[in-house]
């Protein structure tokens, strides 16, 4: 007779929250938000498809693509056990990698100058900003990067339905947004905690950090801009 036993990090967990957890964690991931919410913002702005494609082909390539296949490339040479990066000190150089990456869109945004570059460029520093202060809150303390991905575009689509830009469309309404990402983060901190990636306490302060200082910077940036 065989038994079977399930593996340490599953205990306590069944099968189907397991699985529920795991696509969770998967499809809410800290990639998808980048050219989610710049795509977003130039459509609410109604910025010229001369400028919207280029900027969402340079997000998605500098944001998104680029970073991913380097976590690719550590995870097939066993620098890393997942795409996750679970061990808090493995995740320095990815951060480090993507600071680098961003970098190169917002200088591109700066010597380009395009309609609407300002608030972009603006939001590309928060990205840098908050990746380097992870970076810092990372050498002792594992924060939720999920968390702060899914509630830092929940703050910015919160900042920019208050502070509409002056000579923009606005035609996006952003309230069934920002509300749908509000029901996300407790549905991801519960996956982000089940799949044993975190704890409750580093999900919420992924989720705090996430949300907090991408307002609190976009409002700085904001007070700079509209001066």
């Amino acid at each position: 007779m065989s038994v079977h036993v399930k593996a340490p990090e599953r205990i306590g967990q069944s099968d189907r929250s397991w699985r529920l957890a795991t696509i969770l964690s998967n499809l809410i991931n800290p990639f998808i938000f980048p050219p989610l919410l710049f795509g977003l913002l130039a459509w609410h702005w109604g910025l010229p498809g001369s400028v919207a494609w280029p900027v969402l082909g340079l997000v998605f390539m500098h944001f998104t693509l680029l970073p991913l296949l380097y976590l690719v490339y550590l995870l097939h040479r066993n620098r890393i056990e997942s795409l996750d990066v679970r061990r808090r000190l493995a995740r320095t150089v990815p951060f480090m990698v993507g600071i680098a990456s961003y970098s190169v869109v917002l200088m591109v945004l700066v010597f380009w100058q395009p309609t609407g570059w300002q608030p972009m460029a603006w939001l590309i520093g928060v990205y840098i900003v908050n990746t380097a202060v992870t970076i810092l809150i990372n050498l002792s303390w594992k924060i939720s990067v999920h968390l702060m991905g899914l509630s830092g575009a929940l703050g910015a689509f919160v900042f920019f339905l208050h502070h509409p830009l002056p000579g923009y469309a606005h035609r996006l309404a952003w309230d069934s947004i920002y509300w749908g990402l509000f029901v996300l983060v407790p549905l991801l901190m519960w996956a982000r905690v089940t799949v044993r990636a975190h704890t409750w306490a580093q999900t919420l302060g992924g989720a705090a950090y996430g949300f907090g200082a991408t307002y609190g910077l976009l409002s700085w940036g904001w007070e700079c801009y509209a001066g």
